[in-house]
């Protein structure tokens, strides 16, 4: 500024750049009454406008030169935009776990504290830059809850994996069921065929007969045949293995 003639003119610098700082609150509580603490970091600066500068060289004198005091009027803004903020929205929807359409983020969180934090700024002639959400502490009994609950959803789907597998298995042993079933009735209608065949053929019934024996004899097996009248009422086997009794006609 000058003062124009003046012995006492004089030309004033003011630092307008960015400044990143954060903020920080361990006491601040959500809309389902959850306890966290929240850490936002700020980024911020003098304004660059003439009626800015002009503005905060006569009503904060101090701020306008010194960033330390800057900071302080600046963290002195936020207290009230973010417990506003943060009691609008459940843990979960600030942590961006929140299921369905009350799902949030921390994007939308930021948003909203920029949105109150702007004009509380401004009226201190402070541009606000951004907003960003650095951590929201929680309590340790939620985090045990978390894990109990993340537990819980991975014990159901290997639950419904199990259920699913043990349906799929059922299906095919129905499946085999069916087929066996299937085979069995298709044994009987041959067995049926073949008890016709035998009632009409008793040749073939003795020629089945033959078929079956040959099954259960081995090569050394020896059969003698007696012709039907005949008088012969014992057979001598070779190799002294015996004598067979053949019943007389």
């Amino acid at each position: 500024y000058t003062d124009a003639g003046s012995w006492y003119s004089q030309l004033v610098v003011i630092d307008a750049s960015n400044k990143t700082e954060i903020w920080e609150d361990t006491s601040m509580v959500t809309s389902d009454k959850q306890p966290i603490s929240l850490k936002i970091a700020l980024t911020y600066s003098r304004c660059r406008n003439e009626e800015s500068i002009k503005g905060m060289f006569n009503d904060y004198r101090t701020e306008a030169f010194d960033d330390v005091a800057l900071n302080t009027l600046v963290f002195s803004r936020v207290p009230s935009p973010a417990k506003v903020v943060t009691t609008q929205y459940s843990l979960d929807q600030m942590l961006g776990i929140a299921e369905g359409d009350a799902e949030v983020g921390r994007q939308v969180v930021e948003n909203d504290l920029y949105d109150l934090l702007k004009p509380e700024l401004s009226e201190v002639h402070v541009c606000l830059q951004n907003v960003t959400i650095a951590d929201i502490g929680v309590d340790q009994s939620y985090l045990d809850a978390l894990s109990e609950k993340a537990s819980a959803n991975i014990q159901r789907e290997v639950a419904q994996a199990q259920t699913a597998t043990l349906a799929e298995t059922l299906k095919q042993e129905q499946a085999q069921t069916n087929i066996d079933l299937e085979i069995d009735r298709s044994d009987n209608v041959v067995n049926e065929e073949l008890a016709k065949v035998f009632q009409l053929s008793p040749v073939f019934l003795e020629i089945r007969n033959l078929e079956l024996l040959a099954q259960v004899l081995d090569e050394n097996d020896l059969v003698v045949y007696v012709p039907e009248g005949s008088d012969v009422s014992t057979v001598l086997l070779n190799g002294n293995e015996g004598v067979v009794p053949v019943p007389n006609n």
